[in-house]
């Protein structure tokens, strides 16, 4: 029977660090489920991708771009013409509306006989 000076010790002893040491190991194993996580997601995302670049090896998908294409190309020609057109009219016009202004002004003022032309 020990005395009763003496204390019997019933744990084991405890290192110094030892509580630094189980976070440092709970760290690193977090680090390390991140890491492996994100590389996951890359991975994931790099097939998704490369999926979409295979979709776009069909041909009936080249085709609608091919006719997208030239859509876009003529839709540009005919932006140009129309624009062209529509300062050319407006020029044509400028002589006219400025003859209808002095006839019949909108802001108020007294009409004036308008020219011939």
């Amino acid at each position: 029977m020990p005395s009763s000076t003496t204390v019997r010790r019933l744990t084991a002893p405890v290192r110094p660090g030892a509580a630094a040491h189980g976070a440092f190991r709970r760290g690193l194993f977090a680090g390390v489920g991140a890491v492996l996580g994100l590389a996951l997601l890359a991975g994931l995302v790099a097939a998704l991708v490369g999926a979409g670049r295979t979709a776009s090896a069909d041909p009936t998908r080249q085709f609608a771009d091919c006719i997208r294409a030239q859509e876009a190309a003529r839709n540009a020609k005919q932006v140009k013409a129309l624009t062209t057109q529509a300062r050319d009219l407006a020029t044509r016009l400028m002589p006219v509306l400025g003859q209808m202004e002095t006839a019949m002004p909108h802001e108020g003022r007294a009409p004036r006989a308008a020219g011939a032309a």
